[in-house]
């Protein structure tokens, strides 16, 4: 905190240790940065408001070694997983669509595990299980690609001080990296 500050001044990019910064298309915010008042998802300054949202983010290896080795590659997750929460600029209708993809990613989780356990219910015939889990698996994976994944920053890498973000718009990562907005 900036003890020079004054009382009730916004702690973020400018003098509190808070940054951000471009690499390519990816943002890169400290976890105490305040971006400024514009919307990450389309770049308006109308009717923005701050969202509460949590990232994590695993190693790729770690998720890997889940496959190879269940307890081991639980162990590996536990241990490496990163989170993070972030006050995330958005105007109204894109944190709209943001509620929604959360809603959609529940969703389709639901009917992954639902599937999964269709799968291992139908031993009289396996082949309804392996088919309801075929589609299960590719309607998650539309969802995830065509409905969530654009609403919804996307985590690149976190770290113990940073958050690598995309799927944001270049106008307002440009913004939020310059501290303006």
């Amino acid at each position: 905190m900036n003890p020079y500050a004054a009382p009730g001044a916004p702690v973020g990019s400018h003098g509190s240790g808070g940054s951000a910064r471009l690499e390519g298309d990816v943002l890169v915010v400290t976890k105490d940065a305040a971006m400024p008042s514009v919307c990450i998802k389309c770049g308006t300054h109308d009717g923005i408001m701050r969202r509460q949202a949590k990232f994590q983010w695993t190693p790729v290896w770690a998720r890997i070694s889940i496959v190879l080795c269940t307890v081991g590659g639980l162990i590996a997750i536990l241990v490496t997983t990163k989170r993070a929460t972030l006050a995330v600029p958005l105007c109204v209708p894109c944190n709209q669509r943001w509620g929604q993809a959360v809603v959609a990613l529940i969703v389709g989780i639901v009917a992954l595990v639902g599937s999964v356990f269709l799968l291992t219910t139908g031993r009289d015939d396996p082949t309804l299980g392996f088919v309801g889990f075929g589609i299960a698996f590719v309607a998650f994976l539309v969802i995830m690609l065509a409905f969530v994944k654009p609403r919804m920053l996307q985590v690149d890498k976190i770290d113990d001080r940073e958050v690598r973000l995309k799927g944001f718009h270049p106008g307002a990562g440009q913004e939020i990296a310059n501290g303006t907005g």
